[in-house]
């Protein structure tokens, strides 16, 4: 065998050793494990009315659901009575929630009264004009009522300055009242003093009368010749009538005898 051919071999030989190292190395690489890849973590963030919550997770991605209750504010409203209310008057305030007004805070006009311990009290000898009142409690909207009360009392407003009708007379009467008619002209100089006498009187006793002042030349058909002034007062039991200078001790019996109304 020549030296050519020798070294042919050993080159032959040589290089098939260097293809099976790669082989077997090649194979090792692709059968080796492969390490799972990290996940990226992963914020959820979720909101409610009230709460935010964040749940973070590495390798599982899960949801925590927040539910937040929201109870709604319940309504208060405030009443009044009666309808219209004039100065020197007391008016009642009721609220709509009944009991549960128990506790409220009362303000009229901006100033604090304390808390009020049933669902009905009184405001007493009110001021005429507009009277903000306002009563909050946890858990209610605040109640709000713009008072409006008569800038004149009830015995010199304008209210009285007209004939009731008679429909309207009658349902006071049937309350237990008196009607106070009292008649005079402009010319009448005792009615001037009698009058001032009588609206005191009638404004100190709401509860027992209602009063109608009336032009006497309007009715003197009706009521005849006499002294001015002229006062009618008609209740359940009767009517009675005076003239002249009537002393409000005549006018308070008057009214005692025909509805049987203590007079104060």
């Amino acid at each position: 065998m020549t030296q050519g051919i020798v070294l042919t071999v050993i080159f032959i030989v040589f290089l098939a050793f260097i293809i099976a190292i790669l082989i077997v190395a090649l194979t090792y690489t692709a059968n080796k494990p492969v390490a799972p890849k990290e996940s990226a973590s992963t914020a959820i963030v979720e909101y409610t009315s009230s709460t935010a919550s964040t749940t973070t997770s590495t390798s599982t991605t899960s949801s925590i659901s927040t539910t937040t209750s929201t109870i709604p504010l319940k309504i208060m409203e405030i009443l009044y009575s009666p309808d219209k209310i004039y100065r020197g008057d007391d008016a009642i305030i009721s609220v709509s929630m009944g009991d549960d007004a128990k506790g409220s805070k009362l303000h009229i006009n901006g100033d604090y009264k304390g808390v009020i311990g049933d669902s009905v009290f009184n405001l007493l000898s009110l001021e005429g004009g507009q009277h903000n009142i306002v009563l909050e409690k946890d858990g209610y909207v605040n109640g709000t009522l713009m008072l409006q009360v008569d800038i004149d009392s009830y015995a010199t407003s304008r209210d009285v300055r007209q004939k009731m009708s008679r429909g309207e007379e009658i349902q006071h009467i049937a309350k237990g009242k008196s009607v106070i008619r009292f008649y005079d002209t402009a010319s009448c100089s005792i009615c001037k003093a009698v009058v001032s006498q009588l609206n005191k009187l009638v404004d100190d006793n709401r509860d027992c009368v209602v009063y109608e002042k009336l032009s006497y030349y309007k009715y003197s058909a009706k009521l005849g010749p006499g002294l001015l002034p002229f006062i009618e007062v008609e209740g359940s039991m009767g009517e009675r009538t005076a003239n002249g200078p009537v002393k409000m001790s005549t006018v308070k019996n008057m009214v005692e005898s025909t509805s049987g109304c203590d007079m104060n």
